[in-house]
C-alpha cells in the first residue's frame, strides 16, 4: 500500500511540474492582428512567457549551422492542420563557454525528440530576434526540462508567391509585406516557377543569393542548414568537436539565373526582412530553364589609371546548350547612358573583351550579358545594379580611397580583390590587447572615411603593435563581411611608434545615427568618435535575451538611441545590465563606429571610454635576473621592490639584468648594465595612459668563506 501511495505521490508531482506551465497552440503564440502589423508591430502576444507547445518537427536540429560558438541550435515546429501562425522556431540556447547546450540536452533530449515527422511537446519561453528590426523573429527558448513525444505527423508545404512576404519597390529595393508575410514566418512554404539571381561568394565558404520572381518580388536565402552553410558548425550531434554533419559542400555559383520549378523552406525574419531557409538538397526543384552562368570576372589591371585600357575575362558557361554572345557595358559616372563591348570567346570557357579609359577619379558602372543558343539571356550582376571601379591615376594612397564608395550599401568598391603597390599610411586607434578592444584599427586624420578595420594573421606582428604605432600598408585584400570593410593578408612596415590619435569627431548626432542610414553613418564606420553629456535609455535593447549592448541617447528619455557593445577586452560580463541604470547621466562615451545585425553601434576600447569607468593599464615587473650569474631576483608587487642575491665577490657595478615586465617602456632599460653599489630605481611606464610604476631594485652581495683557517668554519 506505501509503495503505491508513494508511486502516485510521484506520478502527482510529476504532473504538477508541467502543469504549472499553460498549454497553447502555436498560433496563441505567434498570431498578431492586422492593425498591429499594419502599424509595423509584430511582437507575439506572450513574450516574455513560459508555455507549453505542441507542433510536428520539419527540420534535423543536427543540420542547424548557424552557431559558430556551440552556443544556440534549433529547428521548426508546425501546427499539423496548418493555417496562418501555424509555424515557429524552437531553440536550444546555452553559454558558448561551457558546452551548456550539450549538457541541457541530456535532460531536454533535443537530439532524440526533435527528429523529423515527430510530433512534440515541449516548454520553453516566448522570445524574439530582432537584428536591426523593424519586425522580429518569434523564437521559443527550450527550458531545462524534458521534452516528449506524443505521436507523428506530417507537414506539407503550403504554395505562395514572393510577394506574399517581399515586394518589390520597382526602384530596385524590396520592402517587406509585414501584413501577409507574418502569417507564414516558420512555417514551411514553397515558391514556384523563380530564378536563382545575386548569387555571391562570402566568407568560408559561404554563398549569398535570392530568389525573383517575373515581377521583380525578390526574396533572400538562409544558410540555417549546414547543407548549405559549407562549414563545421552543424556538430551539435557530433558533440560539438567540430565535425561537420554535413560534409558535402554546396556550390551556388553555377545556379546563378537558373529558373527553377519550385523550392521550398522556412520562413525566417532576419534583421527585419523575410528569408527562405531551405532545409536540404531536396528542397531545391527542377531547372525549368538554364541561362548561361555568368561567374569569375577578372578585370584588369586592378587599379586601372586614365590611360589603360581595362581588359576582362569572364567565365560564361551554358549547362544544356552553347552560348553565343557576351557583352561588357559601361557608362562613366552615371548609369544613364552604357556603352556595350562585345566579348569574344577565347576557346577556353573565357570570354574576353576590354573596354577604353576614363579621367581621373572617374567610377565606371559595368554589367556582363551572355545569350546561349535558346535564346535565354542572363546578365551579371542580376538584379539590375552594376559593378563599380574607380580610375585612380596615383593608385590608392588613402584609407578614404578604400571607403569611399557611390554604393547605397556602403560596400568598398574593391570588395574581393587583392591590392598590389598601394601605399596607405594610418594610426593605430584600437589594438588585439587585453586592455583595448581586441580588434585593430588604423585611421588617417579624423574626417569622413578615414578609418579601416585590420585583420591579423599569424606571424604577421600586428597584434603585437598598439595605439600611436604609425603603419604603411603595401598590400593587402579587402572583404566585406558583414557590412564591415576589412583589410585582410596586410604586407606593412611600422613607421614610427608613440604618435598621437587622431582626435575624435564629436559633431555627429546620436539620433541622425541612430536611424541606420548609410548615408549617413556609413562614412564614419571604423572612425573614432566621442558623444558628452549623453543618457543611457536602455540598459538592454535586446531584452529579455542579453547580447551585451545598451543604448544612448542625447535626452533622458526611453526611446531610439546608438547602440553601445561591450565588445572590448576589460568589460565585465552583463556590463550593461549590472553597472549601468536607465536614465545615467554620462559625461562622455567614445568609441569605434561599427556595424552588425544591421545596426550601426558604438564600440569603446574598454572601460576608460565611458566616463565613471576605469581600464587599469599593465605597468608591472613580472621577472628581474642577471643570467651571467645565474642569479634570480625576487619581485614583491606590494611593496613594489626587487630583491636579487649574487655570489661573494661579484662586482655589481655593471650588471647586466634580463627583465620581463608588461607596459610600454621601462627604465632603465632592460639588458643595459647598470651599478648596482646601491639600491636603483627601475620605472615601467603603462601604454596609452602614460602612468608609472617605480620598483626600488637592491642586489644583495653573499658572504664569502674564502680565507678561513681549516675547521674555523662549521656548516651544518
Amino acid at each position: 500500500m506505501n509503495k503505491i501511495y508513494l508511486l502516485l505521490l510521484a506520478v502527482f508531482a510529476y504532473s504538477s511540474t508541467f502543469a504549472q506551465y499553460p498549454l497553447v497552440t502555436i498560433a496563441d503564440i505567434q498570431a498578431v492582428d492586422a492593425q498591429e502589423l499594419t502599424a509595423g508591430n509584430d511582437v507575439s502576444p506572450l513574450l516574455g512567457d513560459t508555455v507549453r507547445v505542441q507542433g510536428v518537427v520539419m527540420f534535423d536540429p543536427c543540420d542547424y549551422a548557424l552557431s559558430s560558438s556551440s552556443s544556440r541550435v534549433g529547428t521548426w515546429i508546425q501546427d499539423e492542420a496548418g493555417g496562418d501562425f501555424s509555424g515557429m522556431e524552437v531553440l536550444v540556447q546555452g553559454n558558448s563557454n561551457d558546452g551548456d547546450i550539450f549538457n541541457q540536452d541530456i535532460t531536454i533530449r533535443f537530439q532524440d525528440n526533435f527528429q523529423p515527422g515527430f510530433l512534440v511537446e515541449c516548454t520553453g519561453v516566448v522570445s524574439n530576434f530582432g537584428g536591426s528590426g523593424p519586425s522580429v523573429n518569434t523564437q521559443l527558448i527550450l527550458i531545462t526540462e524534458e521534452t516528449s513525444i506524443v505521436g507523428t505527423g506530417t507537414v506539407d508545404p503550403v504554395v505562395v508567391a514572393i510577394s506574399d512576404l517581399m515586394e518589390s519597390d520597382g526602384a530596385g529595393g524590396q520592402v517587406q509585406n509585414l501584413v501577409d508575410g507574418e502569417a507564414l514566418e516558420g512555417r514551411l512554404v514553397e515558391f514556384q516557377n523563380i530564378a536563382i539571381t545575386d548569387v555571391s561568394a562570402g566568407t568560408d565558404g559561404r554563398f549569398f543569393w535570392s530568389l525573383q520572381d517575373a515581377d521583380g518580388n525578390k526574396i533572400q536565402m538562409r544558410d540555417v542548414s549546414g547543407h548549405f552553410r559549407n562549414g563545421e558548425n552543424d556538430d551539435f550531434c557530433t558533440g560539438g568537436d567540430m565535425t561537420t554533419n554535413t560534409p558535402d559542400l554546396f556550390d551556388a555559383l553555377p545556379l546563378q539565373g537558373t529558373q527553377l520549378e519550385w523550392i521550398r523552406g522556412n520562413i525566417v525574419d532576419y534583421n527585419g526582412v523575410y528569408h527562405l531557409a531551405p532545409r536540404d538538397l531536396s528542397d531545391l526543384g527542377p531547372a525549368a530553364a538554364a541561362p548561361p552562368v555568368v561567374a569569375d570576372i577578372i578585370r584588369t589591371p586592378v587599379i586601372p589609371s586614365s590611360s589603360d585600357m581595362v581588359t576582362f575575362s569572364v567565365s560564361i558557361n551554358d549547362n544544356d546548350g552553347t552560348v553565343t554572345s557576351a557583352e561588357v557595358c559601361y557608362a562613366v559616372d552615371n548609369t544613364s547612358s552604357f556603352v556595350c563591348e562585345p566579348l569574344t570567346d577565347n576557346g577556353s570557357g573565357a570570354w574576353v573583351g576590354s573596354v577604353p579609359g576614363a579621367p581621373d577619379g572617374s567610377y565606371v558602372y559595368y554589367y556582363i550579358t551572355a545569350t546561349d543558343n535558346d535564346g535565354n539571356t542572363s546578365t551579371f550582376p542580376a538584379d539590375g545594379s552594376f559593378e563599380i571601379y574607380q580610375v585612380l591615376d596615383n593608385g590608392i594612397t588613402s584609407i578614404e580611397n578604400i571607403q569611399a564608395t557611390p554604393l547605397s550599401s556602403g560596400a568598398s568598391l574593391w570588395d574581393g580583390q587583392t591590392l598590389e603597390n598601394i601605399a596607405i599610411e594610418g594610426v593605430i586607434t584600437a589594438g588585439s590587447q587585453s586592455y583595448d578592444l581586441g580588434w585593430i584599427y588604423i585611421q588617417e586624420g579624423n574626417g569622413p572615411w578615414s578609418g579601416v578595420t585590420i585583420v591579423p594573421q599569424p606571424g604577421d606582428g600586428l597584434s603585437d603593435l598598439g595605439r600611436g604605432d604609425r603603419i604603411m600598408i603595401t598590400q593587402a585584400d579587402v572583404a566585406e563581411v558583414f557590412d564591415i570593410t576589412r583589410l585582410e593578408n596586410v604586407t606593412y612596415t611600422l613607421m614610427s611608434s608613440g604618435n598621437d590619435l587622431p582626435d575624435p569627431v564629436t559633431t555627429l548626432s546620436l539620433e541622425d545615427l541612430a536611424i541606420n542610414a548609410n548615408n549617413i553613418s556609413e562614412e564614419y564606420e571604423s572612425v573614432l568618435l566621442s558623444f558628452n553629456n549623453v543618457f543611457v535609455n536602455d540598459t538592454n535593447p535586446d531584452s529579455p535575451s542579453n547580447f551585451g549592448e545598451f543604448q544612448i541617447g542625447s535626452a533622458n528619455s526611453a526611446g531610439t538611441g546608438l547602440r553601445v557593445d561591450d565588445r572590448g577586452n576589460d568589460f565585465p560580463f552583463d556590463f550593461n545590465i549590472d553597472s549601468l541604470t536607465q536614465g545615467q547621466a554620462l559625461d562622455f562615451v567614445t568609441g569605434i563606429m561599427y556595424r552588425s545585425f544591421g545596426n550601426y553601434k558604438l564600440l569603446p576600447r574598454n572601460l576608460s571610454d565611458i566616463a565613471g569607468f576605469n581600464t587599469e593599464y599593465p605597468k608591472q615587473i613580472i621577472t628581474f635576473d642577471i643570467p651571467a650569474l645565474n642569479a634570480f631576483g625576487s619581485v614583491n608587487e606590494g611593496a613594489q621592490t626587487v630583491t636579487i642575491d649574487v655570489p661573494g665577490g661579484t662586482d655589481v657595478t655593471a650588471l647586466v639584468p634580463e627583465i620581463l615586465f608588461e607596459g610600454a617602456s621601462i627604465d632603465p632599460a632592460n639588458g643595459v648594465a647598470n651599478d648596482f653599489s646601491s639600491p636603483v630605481t627601475y620605472t615601467v611606464t603603462a601604454p596609452v595612459d602614460g602612468s608609472t610604476r617605480a620598483y626600488e631594485v637592491t642586489v644583495n652581495v653573499s658572504t664569502s668563506i674564502e680565507g678561513f683557517g681549516a675547521n674555523q668554519v662549521a656548516v651544518y
